[in-house]
């Protein structure tokens, strides 16, 4: 048996180069995507989590937008959340005051993929959110993908219907798809998912983060623009 693979500390297994678009269409089943290869294993943790660095300027920001007052959710993956995706986006909109709340399908501590860093707790089950009170829905790259989880699906129609802000990062756009409102727009994904995007007429976007009027899509991370492109959203 080959030798387990096991992602670097801090950074979410589907950004490590593994392709497991041919695994995930043998193993489909019922109209269930598989979540991240299940090869991988969360390692233990190596070094404590260091500071969220302050978030540099995107390519032609002159200046941190003042954002006070809007509130974001993201929506924490089931079991574990990826630390990069997370802190890449979160670092940003709270520097442009925006209020951080986080939904979860149960009121239970998500630790990240490296194990070290802080665990994070939902403040708010997904069956009670109160989308009125939010200006942008987030979904966080984690495992296991739910791309066909009807309550995802719901959420992510409801807020385009609502014309608020919609985004996902790394695997996570694979539900927007699925939830049909990427359907001719453009966007983006962790490579190995973007298939998915296609199967549900997406326009593969060739950017590490794109926005398409109110949806944002990124790949893992998003180099750092992912978190911009949201508040940008936002602040129109």
């Amino acid at each position: 048996m080959a030798a387990r693979q096991k992602p670097s500390n801090g950074a979410c297994p589907c950004s490590q180069g593994i392709d497991r678009r041919d695994f995930l269409k043998v193993t489909a089943v019922a109209g269930l995507l598989a979540g991240c290869n299940p090869l991988l294993e969360t390692p233990a943790p190596t070094k404590a989590p260091t500071a969220t660095p302050k978030p540099t300027l995107a390519p032609g920001e002159t200046a941190i937008p003042d954002l006070a007052g809007k509130m974001a959710l993201y929506v924490l993956p089931r079991r574990t959340y990826a630390e990069g995706c997370h802190e890449a986006s979160v670092s940003v909109l709270k520097a442009c005051g925006i209020n951080i709340a986080l939904a979860g399908s149960e009121k239970k501590a998500v630790p990240g993929f490296a194990g070290g860093s802080t665990a994070l707790t939902p403040d708010v089950l997904l069956s009670e959110i109160q989308l009125a009170n939010y200006d942008a829905v987030i979904f966080e790259c984690g495992v296991p993908l739910d791309s066909y989880n009807k309550d995802y699906q719901a959420l992510a129609k409801e807020t385009v219907a609502q014309n608020k802000v919609l985004a996902a990062v790394c695997n996570m756009p694979a539900v927007l798809a699925a939830a049909g409102v990427l359907k001719g727009k453009k966007a983006t994904s962790n490579i190995n998912d973007q298939y998915v995007l296609e199967q549900f007429d997406a326009i593969i976007a060739e950017a590490s983060a794109v926005r398409d009027g109110k949806i944002v899509t990124a790949s893992f991370e998003g180099s750092g623009q992912f978190g911009w492109l949201i508040a940008e959203a936002l602040a129109e």
